[in-house]
């Protein structure tokens, strides 16, 4: 197990991370999400002891790290432009870590192929690195990065390059490979699709500090603060006054005047301005009636898109927001059509503006 304690970090007026705790455990898949700037970079290159914490301490298997010069640790690295050495081959782009700790050329021969058949280019050893595609020059990457056979792979953004197709591609190949593997994958991205896809848990920063961290439909599906509900997942937004609690939810009142009822993650006596979070795809559409069902709003419908697997439609409530909401197959709205639609209960998550939940 991987310990992160106490971590801080300053580069001159500005706070990099503060009081930072975190737990990896062995054989996980763990992302890092945020946005640029929340100091996810920085706490993988101290990690890897690239770059030096001003208090706190890292610890491999309880056993002090931090103060152990990075060629000495067990991670290796994947960075965002891959590093790899132009005028080096692909073999020699693999070997290079090997040579560095003086090991026998046989051994070094069967890691890089042992390395390269893992990634699927056991027939690239002589190929020029310059002649590779990107998702190739991935893959050298990642095989130079376990040809060592280190305990954590640390992985900087490596697939922000790749276009939309060959990211996915890539991420799923990247998942299977650490399954197989078993080893340790810390991976720092500020796309919330990846961090979802590939991940066993996410660690959710912002502004150097833990926000959230947990499995993926944890963080999307249970937000604990108002910044990971607003940081993960296209929900629709809007803002309420509170008014009180019923058990482990609250009543808020709308614009409107109209109450509406969500899971409450605030303390209610930090009374005011609320937050109100639902993504699009629990939002139901329901016809237009007289009477208005609980929980459910009038509205018009601004705009219907079709976007090849889903539908969605755009509809402005008489509440005073507009509301983004995905269709069933078999649904169908038109501009200017009166709907009404529905916000579960136990899908709406209510913050206050000022909630910052210890993780």
């Amino acid at each position: 197990m991987l310990n992160i304690r106490n971590i801080g970090k300053r580069f001159g007026s500005q706070t990099a991370l503060s009081g930072f705790n975190l737990e990896v455990r062995d054989g996980e898949f763990l992302s890092l999400l945020g946005p640029s700037g929340c100091g996810k970079t920085t706490l993988l290159n101290i990690i890897a002891g690239f770059e030096t914490a001003d208090q706190g301490e890292v610890l491999w298997r309880e056993k002090r790290v931090d103060q152990t010069p990075a060629r000495l640790r067990p991670f290796h690295m994947v960075f965002q432009g891959y590093a790899l050495f132009p005028h080096l081959n692909v073999f020699e782009n693999v070997a290079f870590a090997l040579r560095l700790q003086k090991l026998k050329d046989e051994e070094v021969q069967k890691r890089v192929r042992e390395s390269l058949e893992l990634v699927g280019l056991t027939s690239f050893e002589k190929r020029s690195v310059e002649t590779l595609s990107g998702g190739q020059q991935q893959r050298v990457a990642v095989a130079r990065a376990l040809a060592p056979r280190p305990d954590i792979v640390l992985l900087d953004e490596p697939m922000s390059a790749l276009d939309r197709q060959l990211r996915a591609r890539m991420q799923a190949e990247l998942r299977l490979l650490q399954k197989r593997l078993n080893l340790t994958f810390i991976l720092v991205t500020h796309d919330q699709e990846e961090a979802l896809s590939v991940s066993d848990r996410v660690a959710l920063l912002h502004g150097g500090q833990l926000e959230q961290v947990g499995t993926p439909e944890e963080i999307y599906l249970q937000p604990r603060s108002s910044f990971v509900a607003s940081f993960v997942g296209a929900r629709n937004t809007f803002t309420a006054s509170s008014v009180r609690r019923e058990g482990a939810n609250a009543i808020v009142r709308l614009p409107n005047g109209q109450e509406l009822t969500g899971v409450a993650g605030f303390d209610l006596s930090n009374s005011g301005e609320v937050q109100g979070f639902i993504c699009p795809e629990h939002v139901r559409l329901k016809p237009a009636s007289a009477s208005v069902a609980k929980n459910q709003l009038k509205g018009r419908v601004l705009e219907s898109l079709f976007k090849g697997e889903s539908k969605e439609a755009w509809v402005e409530t008489e509440a005073g927001f507009p509301i983004r909401l995905r269709l069933e197959q078999d649904q169908d709205a038109r501009a200017g059509d009166n709907v009404a639609v529905e916000l579960p209960s136990d899908m709406t998550h209510l913050f206050s503006a000022d909630t910052r939940l210890t993780p």
